[in-house]
């Protein structure tokens, strides 16, 4: 009797052991850097969730002020931040019913402190069923890209690649995204398109037709990234090099003034960008790359006024506006500071100008590389022309005040 129950009982573990049970996947919730000293909460393979619980810390050095922008993508969840916020923080999304999918939360904002990139240090938490009980679970938090050390030989091989991209090697760019996040971002933009009518349509129109029309696509959509950067022109420049010719390079976009015209990045100057042709209607969002955000202000129904900090040592920065379901991105003209006396020093002159384009020294040892990457391109002439049209606007400023 005793064997053939246990027989039975084999019998019945059998299905068992060649079909196991379905293992429920695991949710993952991400806190992302998307530019500007904010991060972007999102969740991802949420199964019948009721609530989750993160706690975060960071360097109350750097960062400060914590807030959240609600961005929920689950109706009727509500998302709450407390905690100390000296150094630590608590967010809760609580549910009335079980959340499913992938979408967004809340974006986290900070306010900078001081010229260094401030990061979250740490991000964990746990996910609750509707029925209380803990789900399986992962959290990860994506930081902006790290600065890197100039004097660290270790760290050239990457400076030199982020300079050639136009980028600082301050480091803050975006590194990754989650995909529940592009997908959400694509949404809102289709949202847009849908509300004001006929950007749909055109993007039916254009993919229907691929090929028909692409150059002036092209150029319309140069035109509505409010035009190539400064440091763009002279990567394209193929003319004579005259200090005539490279400052010439430098003229302002129509529809945007910036004040001043030029800045010498030490991460502590702002630059206010006077934004015309913003469509009317909604209120434009603003994320930045490069630079941190200061302030806005609106002048007029089609007009913005837009302050920002750009990094220390950027050479590429820039403004990106969102309105009426397009984008536009703003190129701010800012530059490293470096020494344009090169023959008589406190004293700047056309003379200097001509020594910095005719002596180029050689391959192996380049004369005047301005931007420290062993190499004498359209970056160093940038940064040479930056600072001469700022130091020539000094020595003018004192003419005029004599």
């Amino acid at each position: 009797m005793k064997r053939n129950a246990f027989f039975r009982s084999m019998f019945l573990l059998l299905p068992m052991l060649f079909f196991p049970l379905p293992v429920r996947a695991s949710s993952t919730i991400n806190l992302s850097f998307a530019g500007s000293d904010s991060y972007v909460l999102s969740g991802a393979n949420l199964e019948d969730a009721g609530a989750i619980e993160a706690s975060f810390s960071y360097d109350p050095a750097l960062y400060g002020n914590p807030r959240l922008v609600t961005r929920n993508a689950f109706g009727g969840a509500t998302v709450k931040l407390d905690g100390d916020l000296a150094g630590n923080g608590r967010i809760t999304v609580t549910a009335p019913n079980p959340m499913k999918g992938d979408g967004l939360f809340a974006t986290l904002v900070f306010d900078p402190i001081g010229s260094s990139f401030g990061y979250v240090k740490s991000f964990s938490g746990r996910v609750y069923g509707a029925n209380g009980s803990t789900l399986p679970s992962s959290f990860s938090v994506t930081n902006p890209t790290p600065p890197l050390d100039a004097s660290d030989p270790d760290d050239q091989p990457l400076i030199k690649e982020r300079e050639s991209k136009g980028q600082s090697f301050m480091g803050g760019e975006v590194a990754y995204v989650p995909p529940e996040v592009v997908v959400a971002q694509k949404r809102e933009e289709e949202q847009r398109a849908s509300e004001t009518g006929g950007a749909s349509a055109t993007r039916e129109e254009n993919a229907a037709a691929p090929g028909v029309g692409s150059e002036a696509r092209e150029k319309e959509a140069q035109s509505s990234a409010g035009g190539e950067s400064i440091l763009e022109r002279f990567r394209l420049f193929t003319g004579e090099r005259t200090p005539k010719n490279l400052l010439a390079l430098f003229e302002p976009a129509p529809s945007c003034k910036q004040e001043p015209p030029v800045l010498l990045a030490d991460g502590k100057g702002t630059v206010k960008v006077t934004i015309s042709q913003v469509p009317a209607g909604k209120t434009p969002t603003f994320s930045f790359k490069g630079a941190r955000y200061v302030s806005c202000k609106k002048l007029a129904e089609d007009e913005w006024l837009v302050e920002a900090r750009p990094d220390k040592g950027a050479v590429s920065a820039t403004i990106t506006l969102a309105a009426d379901g397009k984008t536009r991105e703003i190129p701010l003209v800012v530059s490293p500071k470096a020494s344009v006396d090169l023959l008589v020093a406190g004293s700047s002159a056309e003379a200097d100008f001509l020594l910095f384009l005719n002596d180029r020294g050689t391959p192996s040892a380049p004369k005047y590389d301005l931007n420290g990457d062993a190499k004498r391109d359209y970056l160093d002439e940038y940064i040479f022309t930056a600072n001469y049209l700022v130091e020539r606007e000094k020595m003018q400023g004192k003419k005029g005040t004599q």
